[in-house]
């Protein structure tokens, strides 16, 4: 979390972060794909025990 505030401390310091990252586009997108799918499967296990909590 601290490096994230490091960047936007020196925008000019944020594009070399960058660079490394577009080398590898393809590993941050299966990340963020890996994310979205754990997040969608949260929402729903977190809305089977609401309705469940309520029956």
């Amino acid at each position: 979390m601290s490096p994230a505030g490091a960047p936007q401390a020196q925008p000019g310091g944020a594009l070399p972060p960058g660079s490394s990252k577009s080398n590898s586009p393809s590993s941050s997108s299966s990340i963020l794909h890996r994310v979205r799918i754990d997040s969608s499967i949260l929402a729903f296990l977190g809305s089977l025990v609401v309705l469940v909590g309520l029956m």
